[in-house]
């Protein structure tokens, strides 16, 4: 794509040669005193038609499939904008590898790019200039120069051969759309790596384009010439714009890779309005959430390269090319696989945090930390999207409600908001194991889980570390390490059988929502756990959840580290002071669980005053005060515990992998064998629903406690086929939640 003459863009802060140049309050750079001609080769366009005729062909699209590209298969219609590349390209900045936008919001694109894209990011490092024989060459060649990559695109569709095909597949969209470079041909430098066919999903290409994109943009910016071209996947960083504009008449797609799901229609809208007054989400409030949160923080780029600040160094192991010392036309030493890979992620600036609004931002008590940053992985916002789709599977939406988990069905949307859980953090007693406010009001969290999930919580207690083989172990690791819990909520939807969907189900829901960890990937100690199918809606999942929350905070308030991340649920925090807001504009909505119905309008109420200047409610007068009634009021808390004060709560747990018997034998007791620490009241029942009342805790041989319970027992009714849900609590409203 040929562009009219326009300046090069302004670069001062990526360290490059200065231009001239001045941004126009509009659309990006004004034209400086010498006059430029920009071409960009990126001709995302021109992908589609060839895509189509590949779709038509079942082998074709068969082997397009085995050499993991299919996400080329469902590419959307696609167009680039002149005005926007440039002005994205100025915002680009060369040294942290990222999108630099007003307010400090810094947007680093190399670890965006497996979302974008959805091509391999494998072990094998993609190395051009490998030899390759002349006959192969010469496949590429006419007139001594290098084929046309449409050439070759239009050409590869009558290949039925899988080699040549996949070789001319992965010419072509490397110089269409990929890398293409200053001209409109194929690089041949790239033969020697892509006709190693049987290795091409192992390779690392999302890096590579990465990496060839940040050096084109780097060279157009040093060059001083008057005709320049800009080579790489610009499109990646208009897609990555996009799906960060806020704004409320603007829907972001769902959906990944994301070049099936934005399209010219949203480029369209972007491009009607001025980039610079149009606002952009936080990293932690995109779509792409899951996958940055997973950066890590300690890292430094280094000449575009990832080094650890402990270690402060990177090693390369580079193959030998044709064009090295050894040049004599001969294979290289090494294959591809032999090659070491080297997976530079750019550094997040401090300034590309989240600074907690100074209104709002929490007064650490017993501490105080200069130019802390305090994440958290709890994302509520990625699961709705994840719940629509399994609700459109009748058979997988049976499978959820079978193991108890019919409630995240209903999930509403519901965005976080770091001040407000960084307060609530701050407030919460890890004593106490409460919520702690002006004038003596005191929330206890722990017997809330229940009302604000929905999910089981029966006898059955949840133990980490139960014995798993090796054959599950490697179901959720990728590359030596855990895979990312996003992408196993991904992968479940094409999951038809029982066992591994809801095994998957539970992983993934664990790792995103329930019990994050400090990182994104899945916590393959619960495995042991979650494969007991049949037993989940046995298990006691809400005390598992809040003392997983509560462990997560206490860790975090002694830590006196400068980058700390809080682990569990937090969500539960926002929900239940929301619930407890008192205040004559704002209406508690009713309905349980509260998952389903405390949605993003009403944290948007709340965060639009002083959380300070709120009042709460006392618990007997809130949403909750049917729960409350019934929790034992001569209860203290112990090392997280529930200690009466006559019995004392003992935890029995099964033999873990991580205990003495390392002999990777199973377990000798099975979760169905755990001592039961708590028991279900008789069932209640009416149409189309069951209920149970929850009692107090007592242990196996002991008598129940002698305290009656309140007046007004608490029912909580969770629908067997799915139409009300609902709580007898003493109020003159009903309520009431759809659960679909």
């Amino acid at each position: 794509m040929v562009m009219p003459p326009e300046p090069a863009p302004c670069a001062d802060h990526s360290g490059s040669k200065k231009r001239d140049n001045t941004m126009d309050i509009d659309y990006g750079p004004s034209r400086s005193a010498k006059s430029r001609r920009i071409d960009c080769r990126c001709s995302p366009h021109l992908i589609l038609p060839i895509m189509k005729l590949i779709v038509e062909n079942d082998e074709q699209k068969g082997y397009v499939r085995e050499i993991g590209f299919e996400s080329f298969l469902s590419m959307g219609e696609l167009e680039m904008n002149k005005a926007l590349n440039l002005w994205l390209v100025d915002k680009f900045n060369c040294d942290s590898e990222a999108l630099e936008l007003e307010g400090g919001i810094s947007i680093p694109i190399r670890p965006l790019v497996k979302s974008v894209l959805g091509i391999p990011s494998g072990p094998i490092q993609v190395v051009e200039g490998l030899d390759v024989d002349d006959a192969l060459k010469d496949q590429y060649t006419v007139n001594t120069r290098a084929k046309y990559a449409k050439d070759v695109a239009n050409e590869m569709s009558s290949i039925t051969d899988k080699e040549p095909f996949c070789i001319a597949f992965m010419m072509a969209i490397l110089g269409i759309y990929l890398a293409p470079n200053t001209s409109l041909t194929v690089n041949r430098a790239f033969l020697g790596a892509v006709k190693q066919v049987d290795k091409l999903k192992e390779m690392d290409w999302c890096n590579f384009v990465a990496t060839y994109l940040f050096k084109g943009i780097k060279e157009f910016k040093e060059s001083n010439t008057t005709c320049v071209t800009i080579k790489g996947c610009v499109h990646i960083l208009s897609v990555i714009f996009i799906d960060f504009v806020k704004d409320a008449a603007f829907e972001v797609p769902v959906g990944f890779p994301r070049l099936g799901v934005v399209t010219k229609k949203h480029i369209k809208w972007v491009v009607s309005h001025p980039f610079t007054s149009l606002m952009v989400h936080r990293p932690e409030e995109s779509v792409y959430a899951a996958v940055l949160d997973s950066i890590a923080k300690d890292n430094i780029v280094k000449d575009g390269k990832c080094v650890d600040s402990e270690t402060n160094s990177l090693s390369d192991t580079p193959a030998t090319t044709d064009t090295n010392q050894n040049n004599n036309k001969h294979r290289v030493s090494g294959e591809l696989g032999t090659v070491m890979p080297v997976k530079p992620a750019p550094c997040e600036r401090k300034k590309g945090h989240n600074v907690m609004d100074t209104g709002n931002r929490p007064i650490r008590s017993a501490k105080s930390r200069t130019a802390e940053i305090i994440i958290y992985k709890c994302s509520p916002q990625l699961l709705p999207p994840i719940m629509k789709l399994i609700t459109e599977n009748v058979e997988q939406k049976g499978y959820v409600g079978e193991i108890g988990f019919g409630s995240f069905l209903s999930m509403a949307e519901f965005k976080m908001n770091r001040a407000l859980t960084l307060w609530l953090v701050d407030k919460f007693n890890c004593d106490t194991e409460a919520l702690e406010f002006e004038g003596g009001i005191s929330i206890p969290v722990r017997p809330l889980v229940k009302s604000v999930l929905g999910i089981p919580s029966g006898p059955i207690q949840v133990v980490e570390g139960l014995y798993i083989d090796n054959a599950l172990m490697d179901e959720y690791t990728c590359n030596g390490k855990v895979k990312n819990a996003w992408e196993v909520a991904n992968g479940m939807c094409s999951i038809t059988d029982k066992e591994p969907f809801c095994i998957a189900f539970m992983m993934g829901i664990l790792g995103i929502y329930l019990a994050p960890s400090t990182s994104v990937g899945v916590n393959r100690k619960l495995l042991g756990s979650v494969r007991q199918v049949d037993k989940l809606k046995e298990m006691d999942w809400c005390n598992f959840v809040a003392t997983y929350l509560f462990k997560g905070i206490k860790k975090f308030k002694k830590s006196k580290a400068t980058f700390v991340s809080i682990k569990g649920c937090v969500h539960i925090l926002s929900v239940i002071f929301i619930d407890f807001v008192k205040h004559a504009a704002f209406e508690v909505p009713v309905g349980f669980p509260r998952l389903g119905v405390v949605t993003t309008k009403h944290i948007k109420w709340v965060l639009s005053h002083p959380f300070t200047s709120l009042m709460v409610r006392r618990p007997e007068e809130s949403i909750y005060a049917a729960v409350l009634d019934n929790w034992p009021k001569d209860n203290i808390v112990e090392d997280g515990k529930c200690v009466t004060n006559t019995d004392t709560l003992s935890d029995t747990f099964g033999t873990t992998d991580s205990d003495q018997n390392k002999n990777r034998h199973p377990v000798s007791a099975e979760l169905g064998t755990l001592p039961i620490s708590a028991v279900l009241g008789p069932p209640v029942t009416s149409h189309n629903t069951t209920s149970w009342g929850i009692v107090e805790y007592v242990e196996v041989g002991t008598s129940p406690r002698s305290a009656a319970p309140g007046p007004f027992a608490e029912q909580i009714i969770f629908p067997t086929s799915g139409e009300q849900l609902q709580s007898s609590r003493p109020s003159s409203e009903p309520c009431s939640a759809q659960v679909c």
